[in-house]
């Protein structure tokens, strides 16, 4: 392509704003304290925790996570701006003594330890199936250890229940001794004295908008009954989550907006409620990114649920047989494909299906697929926040996992003051 050419497509850096968000235990300490001190709490810790969304949903059943670990910063910091829990960035691996480490905070027991260690190197993003069926290279190898250190907190510890966050993938790999890894993990967990059940489960079975799987170890060493949530019969659509926000055209940088419509769907207002007294009309994190010209034309080429091979030959600039699915335009009437933290790069695989917009997701709306209430809050800046909602747990999915984790932790509690009777 020529220079001239190249100047013509190309466009601004804009970076955006920094957000940042004041820790909640530095108001709310009063309220750590009573809840830690309450008999009735269902008391858990959220190892890796990230942005939070394995933590949202385990808070909305009414279970108390105390305090949380994640080595990111942003993550952390977005993770103490939403939750009381007290909220330690640091490497997890330094923490050689785990239950005096949480003693030594006011957290004398703990029910329950949920968690998500890295994963990257199980992804099947970006790979092809033949290695997927291979060991780990030595650098995802060491990359995906960090499993051994969930289950070290969990033997130390020794909670009622454990619940462990992964990806599909890691269904596809063998360990060094030639055993599939997620079997190996498993037989970890049950050596330790725990009861351990694994399951892939999909978040849009679970009233998130969004085709997701996810595989979750649940392991419990009080009870030989593991429960997981029954599916939805029916799904949300992409419009059920987002055909509320308002129109925008690229690029915005406004942290916050107004709403300019009513919600008009179940889920658009699950996602508005919950909003503090005087900010009900105001929409958060609805920024996008500039978009190339020539990527504008594109786009507005493209039908819903097209990619770069329906893109006509005169306005394509990769080879299509490569780069087929280089682009692709969500649908309004089916739920979104799977969100990930490439987003943070490029959102050419989340563009925006109305034409008139020509442009791909802004970070709320990507939230919105991910079933983040618009109240939950993202720090740093724009890339540092779509990497948090792209690497997170949809909160619905874990709440749905939550409700049963709590009936079993509430059947144990009953059992047990009915045999000391």
């Amino acid at each position: 392509m020529s220079t001239e050419k190249t100047k013509k497509y190309e466009v601004k850096c804009l970076r955006g704003s920094k957000v940042c968000l004041e820790p909640q235990i530095n108001e709310k300490e009063k309220e750590w304290n009573r809840r830690i001190k309450d008999k009735k709490s269902i008391i858990a810790i959220d190892l890796f925790c990230g942005a939070g969304g394995l933590s949202l949903g385990f808070e909305q059943t009414g279970i108390f996570v105390a305090a949380a670990i994640d080595s990111d910063k942003y993550s952390c910091e977005t993770y103490a701006g939403n939750f009381i829990a007290k909220t330690f960035c640091m490497d997890i691996t330094r923490i050689k003594k785990p239950s005096e480490f949480f003693k030594n905070i006011g957290i004398e027991k703990v029910d329950l330890i949920i968690g998500g260690p890295p994963c990257q190197g199980f992804s099947t993003e970006g790979r092809g199936k033949i290695r997927n069926l291979k060991m780990l290279d030595k650098y995802h190898r060491n990359k995906n250890l960090l499993y051994r250190h969930f289950i070290r907190f969990v033997e130390d510890i020794k909670p009622l229940f454990f619940l462990m966050e992964n990806v599909p993938g890691m269904e596809n790999f063998y360990s060094e001794n030639g055993e599939i890894f997620s079997n190996k993990v498993e037989n970890d967990f049950k050596k330790i004295g725990y009861k351990v059940e694994r399951k892939l489960l999909n978040a849009v079975d679970y009233g998130v908008p969004q085709t997701r799987r996810r595989l979750f170890f649940q392991g419990s060493r009080v009870s030989n009954e593991i429960k997981w949530p029954y599916k939805q019969s029916s799904h949300f659509t992409l419009f059920d989550a987002i055909g509320d926000l308002p129109f925008r055209k690229p690029p915005c940088l406004t942290e916050e907006q107004k709403y300019n419509s009513k919600s008009t769907t179940s889920y658009q207002k699950l996602m508005r409620s919950e909003m503090q007294n005087g900010r009900k009309n105001i929409i958060y994190d609805h920024v996008i990114r500039p978009v190339r010209e020539d990527d504008k034309v594109i786009f507005n080429l493209l039908p819903e649920g097209g990619t770069y091979a329906d893109v006509p030959e005169k306005h394509r600039r990769y080879r299509c047989d490569i780069f087929k699915d280089k682009y692709r335009k969500l649908n309004w009437s089916k739920p979104a494909y799977t969100v990930t933290a490439h987003m943070s790069k490029d959102g050419y695989r989340y563009i925006h299906p109305d034409k008139k917009q020509t442009r791909t997701l802004s970070l709320r709306e990507v939230a919105r697929i991910q079933s983040f209430p618009d109240y939950f809050r993202f720090t740093g800046y724009r890339t540092n926040r779509f990497i948090q909602v792209g690497n997170a747990v949809p909160p619905l999915l874990s709440e749905a996992i939550a409700k049963e984790v709590k009936k079993s932790i509430l059947k144990f509690r009953h059992k047990k003051t009915k045999n000391q009777k």
